[in-house]
């Protein structure tokens, strides 16, 4: 089930909050009859490295001022990604 979906600086984040997963998929990369392949996920296993021990993702918004930037709400926090470097 997709909980929310975003559009900004070309990427397309779809939630799907039951996984706790956002699949990013890069617009360029879509084919004429949209399939789109996967271009990176942002799990709890992404988020490891930066210090997140639980992600549970209930929604996704972008700003136009950052385009780069996702701001994912969650249970008990936001965090604030800079998608430039995956």
């Amino acid at each position: 089930m997709i909980g929310d979906v975003e559009n900004s600086n070309g990427y397309l984040y779809v939630l799907m909050p039951y996984i706790k997963t956002i699949n990013v998929y890069k617009l360029s990369s879509c084919h004429e009859f949209g399939s789109c392949e996967l271009e990176f996920q942002i799990d709890a296993e992404a988020l490891k490295p930066l210090g997140v021990d639980y992600f549970s993702p209930q929604e996704i918004f972008t700003d136009r001022s950052h385009p780069e930037v996702i701001f994912i709400k969650c249970r008990g926090s936001l965090l604030i990604l800079d998608i430039d470097n995956k």
